[in-house]
C-alpha cells in the first residue's frame, strides 16, 4: 500500500499497461483487506534503456494526465502509445525514496 513503491501491471507478454502508487488492478469483490493477498502485486523496480531519439523527442511527447496525477514520468510514454518492456526479477534492491530509507540504508552499512 506504500505510495513510494510504484506498482505496475503487466501485458501477458510482459510489457507495461500501467504504472500506479496504489495497488492495481483494484480488486472489487474483496473486502479492502484482504485485497493484497487475493492475487500477486508486481512492485516496479525503475531500470530503463533508451534509445537516444526517444530520449531526444522526449519532450516533445504531450504531458499527460495521467502522469500529473500519479507524478510517474513513465505514464508520458504509455500514454503516447510507446511500450515499455518489463520482467520479473528475484532481486529487491535498496531504494532512498524517503527519509526513512535513506535511515534504513545508513544503518545497513555502518
Amino acid at each position: 500500500l506504500d505510495p513510494n513503491l510504484v506498482k505496475v501491471t503487466r501485458r501477458h507478454d510482459g510489457y507495461a499497461l500501467y504504472f500506479s502508487r496504489h495497488p492495481i488492478p483494484y480488486i472489487r469483490d474483496v473486502e479492502k483487506k484482504n485485497g493484497s493477498k487475493s492475487r500477486q502485486f508486481w512492485g516496479h523496480i525503475g531500470l530503463y534503456g533508451y534509445r537516444r531519439e526517444v530520449l531526444c523527442d522526449y519532450h516533445l511527447l504531450p504531458k499527460s494526465d495521467l502522469e500529473e496525477a500519479e507524478k510517474l514520468e513513465q505514464l508520458r510514454f504509455l500514454q503516447a502509445g510507446k511500450s515499455i518492456f518489463t520482467f520479473v526479477t528475484q532481486h529487491y534492491p535498496i531504494s532512498v525514496d524517503t527519509q526513512t530509507d535513506l535511515e534504513q540504508v545508513r544503518v545497513r552499512f555502518q
